[in-house]
């Protein structure tokens, strides 16, 4: 047994579990707006997870660039409110 540096760091506590509240998405219109949503999966009530959501961006970005707009810009966003995160895609 070879240990260096001390005593064992403590074991961080596990971040509880959090809800995606809504999921916004600005700059797109109408049956747009619809297109875009219907390429999400992380979705308002789903448990909220790092990874599907940067799936989701990145997936976004291949979605227009498939379309012919080779310079679309996806941002994100994320904060919380009392009921859960808001997600936002512009």
């Amino acid at each position: 047994d070879i240990s260096f540096g001390g005593a064992a760091a403590p074991a961080s506590a596990r971040r509880a579990d959090v809800k995606v509240a809504d999921v916004t998405v600005t700059g797109v219109e109408g049956a747009d707006e619809a297109a875009v949503r219907a390429q999400l999966r992380v979705r308002a009530g789903d448990t909220f997870d790092f990874i599907r959501w940067r799936n989701d961006v990145d997936g976004l970005r291949a979605w227009y660039r498939a379309r012919g707009h080779r310079e679309a810009r996806v941002r994100s966003s994320r904060r919380e409110e009392a009921g859960g995160l808001v997600l936002g895609y512009r």
